[in-house]
């Protein structure tokens, strides 16, 4: 498999965290959401958090956005 490739079954390209995350690059080893401000490690490894929480304050200043969590949907329900 290409490197290309293997990096799309990596997180966050796996589709594990909320697609509702709106990730930046906090520092060199941290990526941060700024919808619901959780942090990630990367060389931790694993993934990030499963759901995204919206914080009252980006609710605020994004009116459009619905305050889903935008779990992850299965095909069990």
């Amino acid at each position: 498999m290409g490197k290309m490739k293997a990096l799309l079954f990596e997180w966050p390209h796996n589709n594990r965290p909320s697609k509702r995350h709106v990730w930046y690059v906090k520092s060199a080893h941290v990526d941060a959401c700024r919808r619901c401000g959780t942090t990630f490690y990367r060389p931790g490894g694993g993934s990030g958090a499963v759901y995204c929480f919206p914080t009252p304050q980006w609710l605020k200043e994004h009116p459009e956005d619905d305050g889903m969590l935008g779990e992850r949907k299965t095909p069990f329900g």
